[in-house]
C-alpha cells in the first residue's frame, strides 16, 4: 500500500495451536501418507484464561476510570487480542509485573503446508508455490472412507440423533432438513448411505 505496488501472494501455509499440550487428532491426521499437520514448537505459555472472567470486567471499569483509551479501542484494527491489551494496561496502572499473565501451559503449534515448496516460498526463493494437486472431492471421499465409516460403525449412538437438535451453541440450533431419526436397515446393519446420512445433512 505505501509503495503503490500490487504484491502478489500465496497461501502455502496454515498454523494452528491446541488448547492444551500437543493434539493426539493432528499428530495423526493423514491424507494417504501425507502427515497434514507437522507439530513446529511451543507457544511460551501466555494467556489469561486463568484470570476471572469477573476480574477482567473489573479491570476495564478500573481503566474507564483513569481514562485509559484501550477499553475503546476494541475494533478491527485496533491492534491485537483487546483483552489482553486491557489486562496489560491495568497491570500497567497499578503497578503490577505484565509476566502475571504467564499462566505456563504451554500449547502445541502446529502447520500444514498446503505446497511441496512452502519452504522455498516463505524464504523468496521461489515465486511460484508447487501445490499438493488434490480435489476437494477427493478429500472429502477419503475422509469418509478413511476416517467417517470406520467410525460410524464403531460410535453408533449417533444414529439416534435429530439434526434438528444438534447445537452449535447454548443459543443456536443447526438450521438443518434432517428431522427424522436415522434408523437400521431391515436387516438390523446399517447402509453406507445411512451412514453418511447425519454428516451430508450438517
Amino acid at each position: 500500500m505505501i509503495s503503490g505496488k500490487v504484491r502478489e501472494g500465496h497461501l502455502v501455509l496454515v498454523t494452528t495451536n491446541t488448547a492444551l499440550g500437543k493434539s493426539s487428532v493432528l499428530n495423526r491426521l493423514k491424507y494417504h501418507n501425507r502427515l497434514i499437520w507437522q507439530h513446529i514448537g511451543w507457544t511460551s505459555g501466555y494467556g489469561h484464561f486463568h484470570l476471572d472472567t469477573g476480574l477482567v470486567d473489573d479491570m476495564m471499569e478500573y481503566l474507564r476510570l483513569v481514562s485509559d483509551p484501550v477499553v475503546e479501542k476494541n475494533k478491527f484494527g485496533d491492534g491485537p487480542h483487546w483483552k489482553i491489551r486491557v489486562i496489560r494496561h491495568c497491570f500497567q496502572a497499578l503497578g503490577l509485573d505484565r509476566h502475571l499473565l504467564k499462566h505456563g501451559v504451554k500449547r502445541g503449534v502446529y502447520a500444514a503446508p498446503l505446497a511441496s515448496n512452502f519452504k522455498e516460498y516463505l524464504l523468496g526463493e521461489t515465486n511460484s508455490p508447487d501445490y499438493y494437486d488434490a480435489s476437494m472431492n477427493d478429500i472429502c471421499e477419503y475422509f469418509k472412507t478413511r476416517y467417517l465409516t470406520p467410525r460410524s460403525k464403531l460410535i453408533t449412538h449417533w444414529k439416534s440423533h435429530k439434526a434438528s437438535e444438534i447445537r452449535v451453541s447454548n443459543k443456536l440450533k443447526m438450521s438443518c432438513p434432517l428431522d427424522k431419526k436415522i434408523e437400521t436397515s431391515e436387516d438390523g446393519g446399517t447402509s453406507e448411505e445411512l451412514q453418511m446420512q447425519l454428516f451430508l445433512s450438517v
